[in-house]
């Protein structure tokens, strides 16, 4: 499915620099830890990372075995698909811009997490793809947007503060 990678480690890893594009990153099972400049950010399966533009950062796995394995996925951000929905998503309240402005980590909540299953379900299913991952992904979209005080610019209020 276009967009949507899925990753997998059986052990931690020593920290990677590379660039975390525009995306949703959420974990399955184990821990992450993302540096960007002076600022760490951990996060696992109650949490997501986010960002919203390409960062260069440095990122190790931290929490891993092979028996239970560091599982996670990433979607990819379509900024029409946003800059769209922006347009019809009622904004209102205090949405500040945090220091770390770029990526965040929040808590994942349930709808948040059963937009992205069914999404990774439909890899089950390749024919239904084509139609039904556009709409799952905008829903995504919706959740991330009107899940937090946010748009597109991260609000303090459910952030986790960087270390």
């Amino acid at each position: 499915m276009p967009g949507l990678m899925l990753f997998r480690s059986e052990g931690r890893s020593v920290p990677l620099n590379c660039i975390y594009r525009s995306r949703l990153y959420l974990i399955v099972q184990g821990s992450k830890r993302v540096e960007l400049g002076q600022h760490a950010f951990t996060y696992d399966d109650s949490h997501y990372l986010i960002t919203t533009v390409d960062l260069p950062v440095s990122s190790a796995v931290i929490k891993a075995s092979p028996h239970r394995p560091y599982l996670a996925l990433s979607i990819d951000f379509d900024p029409a698909v946003l800059a769209d929905l922006l347009l019809s998503v009622p904004v209102g309240g205090d949405r500040g811009v945090a220091d770390e402005a770029g990526l965040a980590v929040a808590s994942l909540d349930e709808a948040l997490l059963d937009s992205v299953r069914r999404l990774v379900a439909l890899l089950d299913t390749p024919g239904d793809i084509a139609v039904l991952a556009p709409l799952v992904r905008q829903e995504i979209y919706y959740r991330l947007l009107t899940g937090a005080r946010w748009a597109f610019g991260f609000g303090r209020s459910r952030w986790r503060t960087a270390t």
